[in-house]
């Protein structure tokens, strides 16, 4: 999806205010997108909100998303870890590696 140029509206600006962390931009649709810096986490909310808990459910969007994107950091090192400690003990067998794979 295509980016274009910030137009620096009050809502931009109050939503980089409110997410810090967070690089916000608006799609060629006219949509407003926010990416988390750290975690690459992307959320997406209306230019025009519709009603008045439209800021509210995007802040909880965001929260959302920083802790999908935080369990799937962990489970990832996790796994790493597993898996050096199989090839350090030489027990990685063939069927370690298919269920590592699924």
């Amino acid at each position: 999806m295509e980016e274009r140029a910030v137009r620096r509206t009050k809502r931009i600006r109050g939503l980089e205010r409110t997410f810090p962390g967070w690089t916000v931009s608006v799609t060629k649709g006219g949509h407003i997108k926010l990416r988390n810096n750290r975690t690459g986490a992307v959320v997406f909310a209306a230019a025009t909100p519709s009603d008045h808990r439209a800021d509210r459910n995007l802040a909880a969007q965001v929260r959302r998303a920083e802790r999908i994107k935080a369990r799937k950091r962990e489970a990832k090192e996790k796994a790493q870890k597993q898996i050096k400690s199989w090839l350090y003990q030489g027990t990685l067998t063939k069927a370690d590696l298919r269920r590592l794979a699924a």
